[in-house]
């Protein structure tokens, strides 16, 4: 190609089509022109014609881009526990048991006395 030709691209229905230019303004097809014999295609439609005529295209996008959630990784992770070998976090989830269990033998432990002080009453 020469320097002073530059390479223009046309448009002409649907396909694009190569031209070269030199100074002259004379074209040089590279292809040759396509003849569409779908005259829908070259209509001008407005949005609200573009939904009526995609819609049943749209929904089956949508439906194809649905996800199941249950099975989405987030949502398994949100459901169980990610393990923790440190020895640290073992200890203070022993401590936080040991409290828990130490608080209801408390309460349990109260109530069964307060259970023998009436039933000795009752005698």
């Amino acid at each position: 190609m020469a320097d002073n030709n530059m390479l223009l691209y046309y448009t002409y229905d649907i396909s694009i089509k190569m031209a070269m230019a030199d100074n002259k303004q004379k074209i040089h097809w590279l292809c040759d022109p396509c003849i569409c014999t779908n005259q829908t295609q070259t209509q001008n439609y407005t949005y609200t014609e573009w939904r009526e005529i995609l819609a049943s295209q749209l929904e089956q996008i949508k439906d194809n881009m649905k996800l199941d959630k249950k099975r989405l990784s987030s949502s398994i992770r949100k459901r169980t526990c990610a393990s923790d070998y440190r020895p640290s976090a073992e200890r203070l989830g022993i401590i936080g048991a040991g409290v828990i269990v130490v608080e209801i033998c408390i309460i349990i432990f109260d109530d069964l006395l307060t259970l023998v002080m009436r039933l000795k009453h009752l005698v």
